[in-house]
């Protein structure tokens, strides 16, 4: 059995993973930015380890929608 701590280090793995190859196929589409409303949300680690590749986090929240997290470059 694992531990929480390496469950939360395969987490984070999995969940930049994910984000990667949005943000490829935004790029691919030309776009400059991804929205991840709805999709999930970045922890604070997550945030700082993109932060340091550049990229610029935005977070907030929607009356509407909900919680989000937008990823500019």
């Amino acid at each position: 059995m694992i531990t929480a701590d390496e469950a939360h280090k395969i987490s984070i793995t999995n969940n930049l993973e994910f984000i990667d190859k949005k943000i490829k196929e935004a790029a691919e589409k030309g776009q400059r930015k991804l929205s991840l409303k709805g999709c999930i949300r970045l922890s604070q680690e997550e945030i700082n380890m993109l932060q340091d590749k550049g990229f610029n986090i935005t977070t907030g929240h929607s009356g509407k929608g909900g919680e989000f997290d937008i990823i500019n470059w």
